[in-house]
């Protein structure tokens, strides 16, 4: 007798969970910042942000873009008053 992969049935249940939740959220009314989910509101970007770093951190996160390429206006966009 073969062993029941567990793993599959907890996936299996988080996807309904959630596939069952996006439905219930398009049954209420839009929340005042646009989203039905209150998770959408706690994942999505809330403008320029710090990331909660160290000003150090911080200093090396933008020096790291830079170096991605990204150019002045998005850094600008993304580390508000950061200067590169």
């Amino acid at each position: 007798m073969r062993g029941i992969n567990t793993a599959l049935s907890i996936d299996d249940d988080k996807a309904d969970t959630t596939t069952r939740r996006r439905n219930a959220a398009w049954r209420m009314l839009p929340l005042p910042c646009g989203h039905r989910d209150p998770l959408d509101c706690l994942a999505s970007a809330g403008g320029p942000s710090t990331f909660g770093l160290t000003r150090l951190e911080l200093y090396l996160e933008v020096q790291r873009r830079i170096r991605d390429g990204w150019q002045a206006w998005e850094l600008e966009a993304r580390f508000e008053g950061v200067a590169a």
